[in-house]
């Protein structure tokens, strides 16, 4: 419903107290406010959910800011994760027995990625020395990255492994070290 509709509604019901029911004015005027706040509240849409980008996506975006790179053996890391992922991705989609409890994982892992790719980026904006010691941090980061997106599709494809919680716990204090770095920085640090 549109606000249009709600003032005339309001205005409707505030007419007919007053005219109908004769209600005082001064009554109707407040009555009349409360109907259309209570037709506001229950005819407000609700927050839509966030739509997830897909798995697909995350790697286009992941290979996006690596055009914002300038060290080119980061641009080389980035590739080689988004190969990696993608690879990850065909081998569930030939296997969609196994995709169903892998692909929380994998997006996980690529949300996880992203994040780091784009402190990188961000931190890049700010250092001039491109081997400052805080990218350098981030660096080391993007390499286990890719190291785990690696032993993450040898494991499900050579080994057939069903879980994967020590990935994924590298993964999550991959990000949290990446917080780390860019807090230090914002504060000044050197590290």
């Amino acid at each position: 419903m549109t606000d249009l509709a709600l003032g005339l509604a309001a205005a409707g019901v505030f007419l007919a107290m007053v005219f109908l029911l004769h209600m005082h004015v001064l009554l109707a005027a407040p009555l009349a406010g409360g109907v259309y706040v209570g037709l506001r509240l229950i005819t407000a849409a609700s927050p839509a959910s966030p739509v997830l980008p897909s798995e697909e996506e995350l790697i286009r975006r992941i290979g996006q800011h690596a055009d914002a790179v300038m060290e080119p053996r980061v641009q080389q890391q980035l590739g080689e994760i988004c190969r990696q992922a993608q690879l990850f991705l065909a081998y569930l989609q030939q296997h969609p027995q196994e995709a169903g409890a892998w692909r929380g994982v994998v997006r996980e892992c690529l949300d996880s990625t992203l994040g780091i790719v784009q402190r990188y980026v961000q931190l890049g904006r700010f250092v001039d020395d491109p081997r400052s010691p805080a990218l350098r941090e981030v660096e080391e980061l993007l390499a286990q990255a890719a190291a785990t997106f690696a032993g993450l599709r040898q494991r499900l494809v050579e080994e057939g492994a069903a879980d994967l919680s020590a990935e994924v716990a590298a993964f999550r204090n991959t990000l949290q070290a990446v917080d780390e770095v860019s807090l230090s920085n914002r504060r000044g640090g050197t590290e």
